[in-house]
């Protein structure tokens, strides 16, 4: 039985580390930022961060000259350009 109970506790160590790397990669990789609608042309919005970057969304229900959270990934380089919205709060 202890065997049992020592092999357990064993499974659940690995999987909370696994559980906290998957975690810190996420938030590695991910970022939020406040942004501006600042254009609405059709269906394709046009959002201004504070570092002044435009980013082009479409479809999205969101109102102009108002601010929203938006959430980027930043597909694991350095280059802030070729970042992605993931979500608009």
């Amino acid at each position: 039985m202890r065997k049992i109970l020592n092999g357990m506790l064993g499974m659940l160590v690995i999987v909370g580390f696994v559980v906290l790397v998957g975690i810190a990669g996420y938030i590695e990789t991910h970022y939020t930022m406040e942004c501006e609608v600042v254009k609405i042309e059709g269906n394709v919005i046009t959002l201004e961060d504070k570092v002044g970057y435009l980013w082009e969304v479409e479809d999205e229900n969101l109102e102009m000259n108002k601010t929203y959270k938006v959430e980027f990934s930043t597909n694991d380089t350095t280059d802030r350009t070729d970042d992605k919205i993931t979500k608009i709060k």
